[in-house]
């Protein structure tokens, strides 16, 4: 079984992640007017969106799988973003955001295995990584800007063992690049 360790305080190093512009120079970009935001993607993903009461939208990658009969029958996508937003009402600090979102109830066997600063378009955030026992890992960057709170979510499905160490790397890096293009917009 997979044994991971529990990080409960803050990194001291806060991460600055800013992409080289030839890297993302022929990813489309999102720009999202409503809530003054923006940032680039790869330009196979899919993008849809959810106009609910928290704004919402997902980026898909194209399946990937050497397997055919795989790639036919799970119709997954190897790696997944979702942006959602909603009014700060209550003014809460970064600190207490995440502190709400550590204590929401988990689904059984996932477990908090790294927790972050880092900056985002000169903002502070805080980034947050779990893993599910079956080896699905989800990163969340949560930042506040103005009124809002910002959830971004980054989940890699790995459908195959053998694949998903060459996968998950990949996926963090793409991460990572979405996340350094990610600009709040007037």
């Amino acid at each position: 079984q997979n044994q991971s360790k529990l990080v409960t305080a803050p990194s001291q190093q806060t991460t600055q992640l800013t992409p080289s512009e030839d890297e993302t120079d022929n990813w489309k970009t999102y720009k999202n007017t409503k809530d003054n935001f923006s940032f680039k993607y790869p330009q196979d993903w899919n993008l849809t969106e959810d106009k609910t009461e928290i704004n919402k939208f997902t980026l898909l990658s194209e399946v990937k799988s050497p397997d055919k009969q795989l790639n036919d029958y799970t119709k997954m996508p190897l790696y997944e973003v979702s942006v959602a937003s909603k009014d700060n009402k209550e003014k809460l600090t970064l600190d207490q955001v995440v502190d709400q979102s550590l204590e929401e109830p988990r689904s059984p066997g996932v477990i908090l295995e790294g927790r972050s600063q880092l900056t985002v378009d000169g903002k502070d955030a805080e980034k947050l990584v779990f893993v599910q026992d079956t080896g699905v890992e989800n990163t969340y960057a949560i930042i506040i800007n103005d009124d809002k709170i910002y959830l971004l979510s980054f989940t890699a499905n790995f459908i195959t063992d053998g694949l998903s160490e060459q996968y998950e790397e990949e996926f963090k890096i793409i991460a990572n690049k979405i996340l350094a293009t990610f600009k709040f917009t007037e």
